[in-house]
């Protein structure tokens, strides 16, 4: 009997050993075995505290710390690990650092510790990780190139300038003159800031720094600053590309639609769900053209400015601000200035005849029939080369022919292709020394370029707007709106029909113009009529 009792616990001790050697042997065999690891395994979303068997910590920033690592690998500082960037999810409050990240990082242990090129994953080694001043980012340009060739074996080219702000927005400069604007999240690994990940509007990205110097991904692309920082760098390309992004440093960088979202006085990252602006507004609204704009907040009856990166501009004493022909005008302190994406404000200089009509533009002329009788003349130009070519059908029977004009009192106006459609078909008719005011149908139709160039007959349709009872009647160009007096008083038309101020200045950039009213009350007019008293 102990015979037998002795060989069943040989048996037992023997296949115990045999189940131990081959747990090791499947633990080493897979123990880099990127597969065996589930994105659910390496991304948690815990509490304030670090617990003791957590890896990863969603509170202020994303958190790495040493006993995820110790549990792959010998130690947390002598292992290597790969850093694959999926999908984000993110929730919380960013401007109060309360960011939660999931599905986004994924972080584990790897025995290949150099860039592999055929399955596009990136393995840094944890000791060549420096951790970085998250701060000092906003105070320095960081300047990228790609590292490595293409699929193809061409030479990527793709070089870019790289700035994150103090209120955590990340400015990109591409070579090209390409601009992105994203959120930027500190990564802290072993409770030091040693990385920042990237949102995007349409992809991710994310910045280290190692013992070689700054590298990271953007989107699909891996740069770093190896011989492309000043005083290393050596080939003349680079050197050229390298000058060309210094020049980009002060490039404004305006408010883009597709940069950011603005609902119901907040702004938000298309991919964050929290506001990115601390302080919320009553009420949020762009001001420019689509890839040009600024934000204006209103709040309390206050009003702020802000640019693409969310930077808040707002001059001291602001009331207002226009835009026009690419050109933002803003009142400030009861004084006119041009003002650009920094919120620096400048004098505005008088504006000379635009070189533009070296382009594609278009001339009016009035042409006398007879003594009452009238037609008018359109031509298109592409610099001296005529390209458009119309003419009306007569006009009677409105007042002495030789007596009208457009509004610049001459038989001639002409407008830049690109101001169309801002443009009035205004005329000007002139009875017993009073003027009146008179508009016509559009006369540009849809030219076939390729044809021999032939001049288009089109009918024409006057519509009174103002009759002859005005002392004045003026506007220099098509684009602006028509200045006139009336029994001593002026104003502007569309705006009024009847005179309201007693003295009334021209627009400033088309957007401000001082008023002054008969009880001596003083202001600016705004272009869309809103008027600020001073």
């Amino acid at each position: 009997m102990q015979k037998w009792k002795s060989l069943f616990i040989g048996i037992l001790t023997g296949v115990a050993i045999m189940f131990i050697a081959f747990i090791g042997y499947f633990y080493q065999k897979n123990k880099y075995n990127l597969d065996q690891i589930s994105v659910k395994d390496t991304i948690e979303i815990i509490g304030n505290k670090i617990p003791k068997n957590k890896q990863i910590v969603s509170q202020d920033a994303i958190y790495i710390t040493a006993k995820y690592i110790e549990k792959f690998g010998d130690d947390a500082t002598g292992d290597n690990f790969p850093l694959v960037f999926l999908q984000p999810k993110l929730t919380g409050n960013f401007y109060k650092h309360k960011i939660k990240l999931k599905d986004s990082l994924l972080v584990t242990v790897s025995d290949t510790d150099i860039y592999d090129i055929t399955n596009k994953k990136h393995y840094t080694p944890i000791t060549d990780l420096i951790p970085i001043n998250i701060d000092s980012l906003a105070q320095k340009t960081i300047y990228l190139k790609n590292k490595y060739l293409l699929e193809n074996g061409e030479v990527s080219t793709a070089k870019l300038a790289l700035e994150v702000t103090k209120n955590k927005i990340v400015k990109v400069n591409y070579l090209s003159g390409d601009q992105h604007t994203g959120v930027c999240i500190p990564i802290y690994i072993n409770k030091k800031p040693t990385m920042v990940f990237f949102v995007f509007n349409n992809m991710n990205g994310y910045l280290m720094k190692t013992n070689e110097g700054w590298e990271g991904k953007i989107g699909e692309i891996d740069f770093t600053t190896k011989g492309f920082e000043e005083h290393t760098i050596q080939s003349i390309v680079d050197l050229e590309a390298f000058e060309k992004l210094k020049k980009q440093e002060n490039k404004p960088f305006y408010y883009k639609e597709y940069d950011f979202t603005i609902k119901k006085g907040k702004i938000y990252s298309n991919r964050l769900p929290a506001p990115l602006l601390d302080n919320p507004m009553d009420t949020l609204y762009p001001i420019g053209e689509y890839n040009k704009q600024l934000i204006i907040g209103e709040k309390k009856h206050k009003k702020y400015l802000f640019n693409g990166l969310l930077q808040d501009i707002t001059p001291k004493g602001f009331k207002a601000i226009h835009y026009v022909n690419e050109t933002f005008t803003a009142l400030v302190n009861n004084q006119v200035f041009d003002i650009n994406s920094s919120g620096e404000l400048s004098q505005i200089k008088p504006k000379k005849e635009t070189k533009a009509y070296n382009t594609h533009h278009y001339v009016y002329e009035i042409k006398e029939s007879n003594h009452n009788s009238f037609h008018i003349t359109c031509k298109g130009y592409n610099a001296t080369n005529l390209l458009e070519s119309y003419k009306t059908t007569p006009v009677n029977n409105i007042g002495e022919a030789s007596l009208v004009t457009f509004t610049n009192h001459t038989k001639k106006i002409k407008i830049l292709a690109d101001h169309l459609e801002q443009k009035q078909n205004y005329i000007v008719t002139k009875k017993d020394g009073l003027f009146g005011l008179y508009k016509f149908n559009n006369i540009i139709k849809d030219y076939d370029f390729e044809e021999n160039i032939a001049e288009i007959t089109v009918n024409i349709n006057l519509t009174p707007l103002l009759p002859n009872q005005y002392e004045q009647i003026i506007a220099n160009e098509m684009t602006s709106l028509v200045l006139f007096e009336k029994d001593g008083l002026k104003g502007y038309y569309p705006l009024h029909k009847n005179g309201k101020y007693q003295t009334l200045s021209p627009f400033l950039n088309n957007a401000f113009a001082k008023f002054t009213l008969p009880d001596g009350r003083k202001g600016w007019l705004q272009y869309n009529g809103k008027e600020y008293f001073y």
